[in-house]
């Protein structure tokens, strides 16, 4: 629904009709698009989403003055609440055999159906409103000309926040805190990153689950974090940046770690993926979408995007006002609207309880960008302001500068980190935070669009100074707390042991590779402890941390026995190498052999398997298991991926084909008829001619369509090409580097696109290679991919469709599925 800053939706007025789409309560309760669309062909099936109009009390998060605490009940409350009022609903929807996905922190369902599924939903008495689910375009921030100056080694904006001042004189860096990224991604591998990602184990292996989510479903490997724009990189590097070169110390507050859920791609971000990434920050589950786990909730959401001219400005609101009743911290950008007109803040920056941030330049002038307010009922926004231009961060594997209120606003989140860490005891005051924060911004008289030197719409508080709100502040007393922990035979150190404190504030810290930690200012009082590793026996205990002293922990642990997890993968009845097998669990995987077959070694303990074969030919699978005392074999015989009319999908050994005939097409969306050496049949039709184009598909019916745009299969419309073959359906461009050619003897007819580029990503190159058959099958060919996101398939579709648009075999769809020397087959039925 909306897009890294600014964003625009427009919505049709619907003509009057017919039909159930015209009851009474959808003319009540449906929005005008949503109207519009069931008007226009009310068989249509559109997504749309219903409203549970019946709100859950959050009010007694209040009660609760610890952050696991409040976060626990929070999702407790919410689940149980959605699970109640969205019951009758629900109901209808399995009888009606509808596609719908429910969420408790909006309590919402997005639901796919035609004109009479959403009459049947909106006459619901507990739904009180129905609307099309929008999809909105957005301007990604600016480059800037160059990074402005830097201080002391530290980048001009970090230092113009006082954040090296708490490093230098408060010795805080953000420890013990975790920050997240609700954006496009992060490259979880830059330098700057890896150390402070939460995944990351001491021994360099990472594990994603309650991490990360790609809720968009596009990045390479299932579960691994990817950053499809750069965006996502560069605003978590201006939270939690680190500088292992010497030279880029970008980090507000470089102690802390991260997490990210991805719901934006470059110039998108997807109204679903946001609200589904709202509910996960409070409550991150494993790579599935299980398990939910509110105990490793962030601490502070980052949220660099934006919806402008919003007819619903509170769209979001459910959302961060759960987070804030769960004590977690939500920044937002004001947005890239402007200073003038007045009022332009985006949505959510706008809600009352959200903290938006406004952006300034290294002269501490506003910047002409940045959006003013007031916001939601006349509330100042921004609340603060932060630098914004010329910021140099993270981005790809080496760092760029940018600017926008994207770029301002993670500096308000590292500030927060910061804050939290030297006042362990205001952990999860979001209240309180914000009034520091306040306090301690630098006043800026700016009257324009209303308010005062001190608090004014333009600036919000004024320029943020994350040292004087935090010395501003009456500190609470506050102690060391050091550990050490060891294998008990033979006493190495160990990394990763998880030590858990519960009492005045509940924390979870690990230690690093030398077995060390230290907690530092930490929270006077009383706690419970308990430690755990995986591969190890817990164990338990209380410890007292007193002002001014330091309390040690010396912690042995005790190695459970390991047992032997073994099997094989195929598909289809074939061996799979290649497949990748891991525990959802655990931090344990293995790839299989030339012959499908894995090994891995776990302690006795019950386990969630998972498989991921090694191209999209099938579909993953989990099996829940246990390991008792004795090996255990699991196989995994996974059936080949199957449309309705029987096309099946295989890996081959790479076999790549060239053609030898250069087709006379090269400029985007060109294409050119050709009579096939043989007849082909397609989903049982035959065929003599194709049109081949350079967007890289081959449309057998005898009149051509436009396929510069790819789409998903199947799809009926009129628009997009039916009866084709798509080895790499996208935006292609043939350059004078490259060519598409063909080749052809009696049994195979080869079409090849030779080093073609994008038109996106003029950067990045494949090759790929068709051979069609007599029959129907078909063999698909990658090699010489240059780049990542578009060589990789996040842009193209892959598979092949009948003639009228109701039956595929769809590979991929805008998803980085393509790896080098890849090679599948689609056969029809024999």
């Amino acid at each position: 629904m909306a897009a890294l800053v600014a964003l625009a939706v427009p919505l049709a007025v619907a003509p009057a009709s017919a039909g159930p789409a015209t009851s009474a309560a959808v003319r009540d309760k449906a929005d005008p698009e949503l109207r519009a669309r069931l008007a226009a062909d009310p068989d249509a099936a559109t997504t749309f989403w219903a409203v549970v109009g019946e709100r859950a009390d959050l009010g007694g998060a209040d009660r609760l003055t610890r952050k696991a605490d409040r976060g626990a009940w929070v999702h407790r409350t919410l689940t149980g609440h959605a699970d109640r009022t969205q019951a009758g609903l629900r109901a209808l929807l399995t009888r009606r055999k509808a596609a719908f996905t429910p969420y408790w922190v909006t309590n919402a369902v997005r639901i796919s159906g035609d004109a009479d599924l959403v009459a049947a939903v909106a006459a619901r008495p507990e739904v009180t409103e129905v609307y099309a689910e929008p999809v909105v375009r957005a301007a990604a921030p600016r480059p800037s000309t160059g990074g402005g100056p830097t201080v002391n080694g530290v980048e001009w904006n970090v230092d113009r926040v006082e954040a090296d001042r708490v490093w230098n004189e408060l010795g805080v860096r953000g420890e013990g805190i975790v920050v997240a990224s609700l954006d496009s991604g992060v490259n979880h591998t830059h330098p700057a990153l890896a150390d402070s990602y939460r995944g990351r184990r001491s021994d360099g292996t990472v594990d994603h689950n309650h991490n990360w989510h790609d809720f968009l479903a596009e990045c390479p490997e299932v579960a691994t974090p990817c950053d499809t724009g750069g965006h996502g990189t560069h605003v978590t590097g201006t939270m939690v940046g680190a500088t292992p070169d010497g030279i880029h110390q970008v980090g507000v507050a470089p102690g802390a770690q991260w997490i990210a859920a991805r719901a934006c791609g470059p110039v998108l971000c997807d109204y679903n993926a946001l609200v589904a990434a709202g509910q996960w920050m409070l409550a991150p589950t494993d790579a599935l979408g299980e398990n939910p786990r509110p105990d490793l909730a962030p601490d502070v959401v980052n949220n660099s995007w934006g919806w402008d001219n919003l007819d619903e400005p509170a769209w979001y609101s459910p959302v961060v006002e759960s987070w804030v009743a769960a004590g977690i911290f939500p920044v937002f950008a004001s947005g890239n609207e402007g200073v003038t007109p007045c009022g332009s803040t985006g949505s959510p920056g706008q809600d009352l309880s959200a903290y938006s941030v406004g952006a300034f330049d290294a002269t501490n002038t506003i910047a002409d960008f940045s959006s003013s307010g007031p916001g939601q009922n006349g509330d100042l926004k921004p609340n603060i302001a932060a630098p914004g231009v010329a910021v140099n961060s993270t981005y790809g594997d080496g760092y760029a500068a940018l600017e926008g209120t994207s770029m301002a606003t993670p500096h308000v989140a590292g500030a927060v980190a910061l804050i939290w860490a030297a006042r362990p005891h205001l952990e999860g005051d979001v209240a309180a935070t914000r009034a520091l924060l306040d306090d301690g911004a630098v006043d800026v008289t700016d009257t324009r669009c209303g308010g005062t030197t001190d608090d004014n719409n333009i600036w919000g508080e004024g320029r943020l100074d994350v040292y004087a709100s935090i010395v501003g502040s009456a500190p609470a007393g506050t102690g060391t707390l050091t550990a050490h922990a060891v294998d008990q035979t033979g006493g190495a150190a160990l990394g990763d042991v998880q030590l858990t404190l519960t009492g005045p504030v509940t924390k979870t810290l690990t230690t690093a590779a030398n077995g060390d930690l230290d907690w530092q200012p930490a929270a006077t009082g009383t706690y419970t402890w308990q430690v755990r590793r995986f591969g190890y026996q817990t164990g338990s205990g209380t410890l007292t941390v007193t002002a001014g002293t330091t309390t040690n922990l010396n912690l042995t642990m005790v190695r459970a026995p390991w047992y032997t997890i073994q099997g094989t993968v195929t598909v289809g009845g074939q061996p799979d190498p290649g497949a990748r097998v891991r525990l959802l669990d655990a931090p344990v995987s293995a790839v299989t052999d030339a012959n499908g077959h894995y090994a891995v070694t776990v302690p006795a303990g019950s386990y969630r398997l998972f498989t991921e074969p090694s191209s999209r030919c099938a579909d993953t699978a989990t099996v829940d298991l246990t390991v008792g005392s004795t090996a255990v074999t699991q196989h995994f015989p996974l059936a080949q991926r199957q449309d309705t009319f029987g096309y099946t999908c295989r890996r081959i050994a790479p076999d790549y084909r060239t053609g030898s005939t250069l087709l006379p097409i090269s400029t985007t969306g060109q294409k050119t008829q050709v009579t096939l050496p043989f007849p082909v049949l397609l989903y049982g039709q035959g065929y003599t001619s194709a049109w081949i184009s350079t967007s890289g598909a081959i449309q057998l019916l005898p009149t051509w369509k436009y396929d510069f745009f790819n789409g998903e299969l199947p799809d009926p419309s009129s628009f997009n090409p039916n009866g084709a073959f798509y080895p790499f359906w996208d935006g292609l461009e043939v350059d004078p580097a490259a060519g598409v050619y063909t080749s052809a003897s009696p049994t195979a007819f080869v079409v090849e696109w030779r080093n073609v580029t994008f038109s996106d990503a003029p950067g990045e190159r494949i090759s790929v290679s068709a051979v069609i058959m007599p029959d129907g099958t078909v063999e698909y060919h990658y090699r010489n991919l240059v780049g990542g996101q578009y060589a990789s398939g996040g842009g193209a579709t892959v598979g092949l469709e009948n003639a009228t648009g109701t039956d595929a075999l769809e590979y991929s769809f805008n998803r980085r599925s393509i790896r080098e020397g890849l090679s599948i087959r689609i056969s029809p039925p024999a």
